[in-house]
């Protein structure tokens, strides 16, 4: 059972509405204005979903990587500074994507000027406008908050460089804003009408911006999972360098993007229904995100089964710039190979997909055996779960080798090797 859902920002997108973007996108290039941009590190993290209300920090993890988000505080003609809130909801992720969208159009004329200047008033309205969403005096409030929480706050991130070592990095997103305080109650709540990004930050934008379609984005504006998904998607299907695919678990799923769901049946039937949505206005992709499952195989020793998805090469909806850098957060995977891949066709034209993923056994893994997990390791034996020995078993089998009879669980004589069971037939038969 989820919480309350938050407000419903944009228009939610009707089927015959969801068709005629599919088909726009499948036909036609879009225009220039069309290409907007989003920061690499939200196609890999999210904001909240909802209001946090008193919380001062937000923290997200994906991989080995920690994103920070720290509130800010906002001061007044009084001379006092008051605090504001975090970031959140589908507002403060498209107009994040506004604020990296102008810094990648103005690129030029900062690489030539220095300038960095954005104006909010002219600017924001202008994207508000063409991504679809409503231009009401509520929903002007609500944008003229989150693009003051989105400036006041510093963002952190921890970064790992070796086994022990790590970085920490600070970013704060503006250095200027220019404020407009109005003097008659009606006219509504105080409003940033130009912005000043940091160095840093612009050229952070320039460096690590992903385009996307902005006829995609439009379609996508009522479900701030929707949007983190398309965001997701978009920046990773075309990283995939294996060609049998990668898969993600539903357990690294819901640490990244569950955040506001009490259960875990309810994040996957909501994230099954944004999938559908990013589906269907990413068309590339349709074929190549299937859910199934993986059992992992650590060189002989197999592990559980996992259900979740897999990932496979897909072109994204924009090419990149030649200069692209990708700011990769999620933890590298190891070369594997795949076995037993079972493909079967659902009556609703997808697919689900069925593998074991083989990945290297370290040394240290294989010491960590037991001596006859190792041998039959070593002897080209798939070790199963079921098949694997505890400490208990393990001093047991010494035992019965020394010449002993051991009192073995039935689930423990299950896992004796043909050798074992004749000795122990021996032993008590004698």
């Amino acid at each position: 059972m989820t919480d309350k859902k938050p407000l419903q920002i944009g228009r939610k997108p009707t089927q015959p509405r969801l068709i005629k973007t599919l088909q726009q996108i499948s036909t036609r290039d879009p225009l220039p204005e069309e290409i907007i941009f989003q920061h690499s590190i939200l196609c890999q993290v999210c904001l909240p979903r909802r209001d946090p209300k008193d919380a001062r920090t937000w923290e997200m993890k994906n991989g080995d990587t920690t994103l920070s988000v720290q509130a800010g505080y906002l001061p007044t003609e009084g001379g006092k500074s008051v605090p504001i809130g975090l970031p959140y909801g589908v507002t403060a992720r498209l107009l994040f994507m506004g604020f990296v969208t102008e810094i990648v159009r103005q690129k030029d004329d900062y690489l030539k000027t220095g300038n960095r200047i954005i104006d909010l008033e002219k600017n924001m309205t202008a994207f508000i406008k063409r991504i679809g969403l409503p231009v009401t005096s509520h929903y002007i409030k609500n944008v003229k908050s989150q693009i003051l929480r989105l400036a006041r706050s510093q963002w952190s991130f921890f970064l790992p460089v070796a086994a022990n070592r790590g970085i920490i990095r600070d970013i704060k997103l503006f250095e200027g804003l220019e404020l407009w305080y109005p003097k008659d109650p009606e006219q509504g709540s105080l409003w940033a009408t130009k912005a000043v990004p940091t160095k840093e930050f612009v050229e952070f934008c320039i460096n690590h911006a992903v385009p996307m379609d902005e006829r995609a984005i439009r379609n996508l504006t009522d479900s701030s999972l929707a949007l983190d998904l398309y965001y997701w998607l978009t920046q990773r299907l075309c990283r995939i360098g294996d060609k049998q695919g990668e898969f993600v678990s539903w357990n690294a799923l819901f640490k990244v993007y569950g955040e506001s769901y009490k259960s875990k049946d309810d994040f996957y039937k909501e994230f099954r229904k944004a999938l559908n949505k990013v589906k269907a206005v990413y068309p590339k992709s349709a074929t190549r995100v299937s859910e199934g499952s993986c059992t992992f195989q650590k060189g002989r020793l197999e592990g559980n089964t996992l259900k979740g998805y897999w990932l496979e090469y897909t072109p994204p909806p924009i090419p990149h710039a030649s200069n692209y850098k990708p700011l990769n957060f999620e933890r590298k995977t190891t070369p594997a190979k795949l076995k037993n891949i079972e493909i079967k066709q659902t009556k609703k034209g997808t697919k689900t997909v069925k593998a074991i993923k083989i990945v290297p056994m370290t040394e240290g893994e294989f010491l960590n055996l037991s001596p006859v997990d190792q041998a039959a390791t070593l002897d080209g034996h798939t070790i199963k779960p079921e098949q694997r020995r505890s400490t208990a078993m393990v001093g047991k089998a010494a035992k019965l080798a020394a010449g002993f009879v051991p009192n073995f669980t039935e689930a423990e004589q299950a896992k004796l090797t043909p050798d074992e069971l004749r000795r122990l037939h021996e032993l008590i038969t004698r």
